[in-house]
């Protein structure tokens, strides 16, 4: 129940430097954990975990897609692979969702090195 609270008090304190526009552009953090289609990552500078979703499920036609607890890959089907593996550093960005009525919910992370837009598009 302390934990619970200390995270949505971290979650407070986010949403409030968002408002103050004294979030940064780009978070630096390591990935900490793969579940098959989720990605925990650790960022050092807020303490604070996030689990983010990368695969979207209903995109087969685009781009394969393999996971084990080490690594998680995409290939599109001209081969070009894009590849997240665990302990790997990565530059992220926050942003708040407003159309999510749940706390947990309503903190979102993009992917900026490596880009998987660049992935998707290039």
């Amino acid at each position: 129940m302390i934990k619970r609270a200390y995270e949505q008090m971290n979650l407070v304190s986010i949403f409030q430097a968002k408002r103050n526009d004294q979030l940064d552009k780009s978070y630096e953090g390591v990935i900490i954990e793969i579940d098959d289609d989720s990605v925990k990552i650790y960022i050092k500078k807020l303490n604070r975990s996030f689990m983010f979703r990368v695969y979207k499920k209903g995109t087969e036609d685009i781009i394969d897609y393999c996971a084990t607890d080490k690594y998680v890959q995409f290939m599109r089907h001209d081969y070009h692979k894009f590849r997240l593996e665990l302990y790997q550093t990565i530059i992220c960005r926050i942003f708040i969702k407003t159309d999510q009525y749940e706390w947990s919910n309503k903190v979102a992370i993009e992917l900026l090195e490596p880009s998987f837009s660049d992935f998707l598009l290039g």
